[in-house]
């Protein structure tokens, strides 16, 4: 894989882990928020390389975002928003 999909794998990584403990304080914090859309911003531009790569369809992927926002509290109508303004 090239070296762009590691730093944003390591990216994605990185945020939802900052996340889930800025959730577990103050899941409306501005904190939390700015990483949520960090973390959404590294998602799709991932997300668009893999489908560019044909290395995996954006549906899936998004899946698979939809569960971890979820499981960290994240409010999906934001996901919603920004998914189509990236």
């Amino acid at each position: 894989m090239d070296q762009e999909v590691f730093q944003l794998i390591s990216q994605v990584t990185s945020s939802g882990q900052a996340l889930e403990k800025q959730v577990a304080v103050d899941p409306s914090s501005p904190d939390a928020r700015q990483t949520r859309r960090q973390l959404l911003y590294t998602a799709r531009r991932l997300a668009n390389y893999w489908q560019n790569e044909g290395q995996i369809v954006e549906g899936y992927l998004y899946g698979v975002i939809d569960v971890l926002l979820l499981k960290i509290g994240a409010d999906l109508g934001l996901f919603q928003k920004l998914r189509y303004q990236l």
